[in-house]
């Protein structure tokens, strides 16, 4: 019996599906969840849940969020009667630098995952705090090889201590099921005309995705563009900035479907093989998901040249790079007729990211015999 403790948000996706993807291998391991979120998501694969409060202060004070995080953790951390074989850091919170003590008293080994928002979006006394976690921890992982390097570079890690471990997307998987019917009627039942080019913009509502800024891209093209495309956004959060965001997509001019609902992984899949062309402008980003999987189900992905994307041209995976979201308009109107070479793709996203490919470089990860 192996015991791990991760430590990150129960309700992340991407450490949901690999909690249940290792037990799924594993049955004899336990994974428990120190949060700094409540959970909120069904048959959690989690045997025991800490999370700490969701009252905590505004985003906008990082620093009085870290150190209400901390305080918050240290509670469950001080009660917790397991030693754990591993810890695992997913997602690099400068907050865990404030419960460092705590964590090497319940094990002696301490895994942090990059996930590449937590590194590049971080202020310069967070960085003094991750490079003190990235001098003591035992292994450093990220999921593309660029943000890695850029890591290990910045806060000296040797090599001896770097992996390269990728998620594993299981809408893939689901995407693989979907027949041209299925997109025909899912496009019916959603109204999207046959003739229409449907576009996705960005995945969701946060101010990363740059959303303002592509709308008004669009808009500029809009003659070009306006009786030919349907624009398609995931908007499930409730803040102001996504109703600034539904505001503009009101006044843009454009036949639009706004998703407001978090999608089962069936609709998902449906929603990417549906897509025509995928627009992904983050300002900063480790590998998307998302774009992973409309570039998997054949979408025409548009991206930024600025994101650390150079493991795609690694294997000639064929989408546009943009050098400013401002070329966004031109670029599709430029482009409604391309496609993609999918088998090509495919290939290497599954490459990439599926399951039965990647789940073995975690289980070697944690060196638990």
């Amino acid at each position: 019996m192996k015991n791990i403790l991760f430590v990150g948000n129960a309700n992340s996706f991407l450490i949901f599906q690999l909690a249940k993807q290792l037990l799924k291998e594993k049955p004899d391991w336990n994974i428990d969840i120190l949060s700094d979120q409540e959970l909120v998501l069904l048959d959690a694969p989690f045997r025991k849940v800490f999370a700490i409060d969701n009252a905590h202060p505004s985003a906008k004070r990082k620093f009085i969020k870290a150190f209400f995080v901390a305080s918050e953790m240290k509670k469950h951390l001080h009660n917790m009667e397991t030693q754990y074989d591993v810890v695992h850091i997913l997602y690099v919170s400068s907050a865990y630098r404030f419960i460092w003590k705590e964590l090497k008293k319940i094990s002696d080994k301490i895994i942090l995952t990059i996930f590449g928002g937590d590194y590049y979006k971080s202020t310069f006394l967070m960085k003094l705090l991750i490079a003190k976690m990235a001098k003591e921890a035992n292994i450093i992982s990220a999921t593309n090889p660029a943000t890695l390097e850029n890591f290990s570079e910045k806060f000296k890690v040797p090599c001896e201590k770097r992996r390269l471990v990728r998620f594993g997307l299981n809408i893939l998987d689901e995407i693989d099921s979907i027949v041209q019917e299925d997109i025909e009627k899912w496009r019916e039942k959603t109204n999207i005309p046959s003739s229409c080019i449907a576009i996705a913009c960005g995945y969701n509502g946060s101010t990363n995705q740059n959303l303002l800024e592509v709308i008004k891209s669009l808009v500029a093209s809009k003659e070009k563009l306006r009786q030919k495309v349907v624009l398609c956004f995931q908007l499930t959060e409730k803040n102001s900035h996504v109703q600034s965001i539904i505001d503009a997509i009101h006044e843009s001019g454009f036949d639009f479907l706004i998703f407001s609902e978090r999608m089962t992984d069936r609709e998902l899949a449906l929603y990417r093989s549906a897509i025509n062309i995928m627009i992904q402008v983050q300002s900063t980003d480790s590998f998307s998901g998302a774009m992973q999987e409309h570039l998997y189900a054949g979408s025409l992905v548009i991206t930024g040249n600025w994101l650390p994307y150079s493991v795609l041209d690694d294997e000639h995976v064929e989408y546009i790079k943009v050098s400013e979201i401002q070329e966004i308009g031109e670029e599709v109107s430029n482009n409604l007729k391309k496609t993609v070479d999918l088998n090509k793709n495919k290939r290497a996203i599954a490459k990439f990211s599926k399951w039965n490919l990647t789940l073995q470089t975690w289980i070697n990860l944690y060196g638990l015999s």
